[in-house]
């Protein structure tokens, strides 16, 4: 079968890029730096386009305005963030991570 019988529109869009670097703009560069080496090496580590992409959306909203450095973050801080972000939604979880010290 040379076409899937359901459009993916997340291939055929992120063909032609490397759909594991992040475009946004960090407000630490440094972060930025790091995350996208996270995700090329679950890349390298031929893990699901989608899973990567999961990863990205969750991480990229969590990264885009974080003032502090990743260094010191820990896996906690954003653990707790995410579990947040999936009991309450998305903006629950904003409104967490605008107010705390995430």
């Amino acid at each position: 079968m040379a076409k899937p019988p359901i459009d993916l529109f997340w291939v055929e869009k992120n063909a032609s890029k490397k759909y594991w670097v992040m475009d946004k703009t960090f407000s630490k560069p440094t972060n930025k730096e790091v995350v996208n080496e996270y995700f090329q090496s679950m890349e390298i580590s031929d893990m699901s386009e989608l899973t990567i992409l999961h990863y990205k959306h969750t991480l990229e909203t969590y990264f885009v305005r974080k003032e502090e450095d990743f260094s010191t973050i820990s896996f906690d801080e954003i653990l707790q963030w995410f579990i947040q972000q999936q009991k309450g939604g998305v903006d629950k979880a904003n409104d967490i991570y605008r107010e705390s010290d995430y």
